[in-house]
């Protein structure tokens, strides 16, 4: 079934999401803020484009969670989930498909929700 989730317990309250989408895909990118637009203000949302600096801008923009792009680049995907997890940062881990491989790697990894597209609003408003 498109649109399921596996997940973990977040911590991330609706009334402080400062969410930040990690994606070199604008299309991605796109369908995801426009679905996070419906309940939260433009300017606490943040589109990363690089893995290069992430961290940085997570920090700066005082991220509390990320939405990862696992479709792009997996390992590096990983290793971004692992660091911030270490941070505290709640991370939803995104995927072109439902692997249920990438999805076991991904919660071990740390993140706390992996979602697989097509993404559908009330699936991802349920994750959060």
């Amino acid at each position: 079934m498109a649109g399921q989730r596996s997940t973990r317990s977040t911590s991330v309250s609706a009334g402080s999401w400062r969410p930040v989408l990690i994606s070199s895909s604008d299309l991605w990118q796109t369908e995801l803020r426009d679905m996070l637009l419906d309940r939260i203000p433009a300017d606490d949302c943040l589109n990363v484009r690089s893995y290069s600096d992430v961290l940085d801008r997570v920090t700066e923009h005082g991220g509390n969670v990320c939405f990862g792009d696992t479709s792009s680049d997996q390992a590096r995907g990983l290793e971004l989930i692992r660091e911030l997890a270490q941070r505290s940062v709640s991370v939803v881990a995104v995927h072109s498909c439902d692997d249920s491989d990438l999805i076991l790697r991904c919660l071990r990894s740390g993140a706390n929700e992996f979602l697989y597209q097509p993404l559908q609003n009330d699936v991802l408003w349920e994750a959060l």
